[in-house]
């Protein structure tokens, strides 16, 4: 994970388009990977002041985009996860998003979290708890998302981490 964000930063620094991002990022961490591990990535990056983002997702869950009058994944993936496979060309991909507008990424150890019946709390019980709380404030957002998880998991043991990340465009 260091290893990961450290490379991340570093080709942000230095200006390379998103799709150099991942590549670069990819080759490094897979040059020297003879167990094949690998990690999804979600990257955007926002122009505060035009609202426009360029992305690119290497395996990652979709992250999601509400407001008041819609709610929707942004369900485009640059290519796999990185890591596995060298010379992996990705693409990044470009959105607007609105004034009013939040955005959502998140783990798999949240739609993935079991409870005590091995049943999961996936995708669609999270974007129900986003619709639910969608005028609070992130860090509100957050907090409600992580108390239906721990309502729905009860007892059972949480193997996966449980991170997220929320803002909203004033």
């Amino acid at each position: 994970m260091s290893m990961t964000m450290t490379t991340l930063r570093l080709s942000l620094r230095q200006g390379l388009p998103l799709e150099e991002v991942m590549y670069h990022i990819n080759n490094t961490l897979a040059e020297r990977n003879p167990y094949m591990m690998f990690v999804t990535l979600f990257v955007v990056k926002v122009d505060a002041r035009s609202r426009h983002c360029e992305a690119a997702n290497a395996g990652h869950c979709f992250p999601i985009v509400f407001n008041n009058d819609t709610l929707y994944e942004l369900d485009t993936v640059s290519g796999p996860a990185i890591g596995a496979i060298e010379d992996v060309h990705y693409e990044k991909y470009s959105f607007d998003l609105k004034s009013g507008d939040g955005f959502i990424i998140y783990s798999d150890g949240i739609s993935e979290a079991q409870n005590s019946k091995a049943e999961f709390f996936s995708v669609g019980h999270i974007l129900k708890t986003v619709r639910e709380h969608e005028k609070l404030m992130p860090r509100d957002m957050l907090d409600a998302i992580n108390k239906e998880i721990d309502a729905f998991r009860g007892t059972a043991y949480q193997s996966d981490d449980i991170t997220a990340l929320c803002f909203k465009l004033k």
